[in-house]
């Protein structure tokens, strides 16, 4: 306690489970595998921040790369059988269509937020 009786705060930074960070570097290695890529430093640098100070990170973000893999599966299984997307070619094309729709949605929220805390 301060002697001056002033009113003090302790913060904790926390990963929360919507971390977009997290959630872009999974996307990134499912990519790079269904790809066959190599491993990019931007990457590997993102995995370090994402699993660095998270208890069993790397499991985790396994865990989210094989939920994504199975996701995209799902999805192309769909679109072959006649979902509401022609099958365009690759799985993997339309996938990246999703979710890169996906993204430049997020990234219009994300701009609207910065521009009402510019505003304030």
């Amino acid at each position: 306690m301060k002697p001056d009786q002033a009113p003090s705060a302790i913060l904790q930074l926390v990963d929360g489970p919507r971390d977009m960070r997290f959630a872009m570097t999974a996307k990134a290695l499912v990519r790079q595998r269904e790809e066959g890529l190599a491993m990019n430093d931007i990457t590997a640098v993102n995995i370090r921040k994402v699993t660095r100070y998270r208890e069993g990170g790397e499991d985790e973000l396994e865990a989210e790369v094989k939920r994504l893999e199975v996701e995209a599966e799902r999805m192309r299984k769909d679109e072959e059988d006649g979902g509401e997307m022609e099958w365009a070619g690759t799985g993997s094309r339309v996938w990246r269509e999703r979710v890169d729709k996906e993204l430049e949605k997020k990234d219009r929220e994300m701009g609207k937020r910065r521009r009402a805390r510019v505003r304030r």
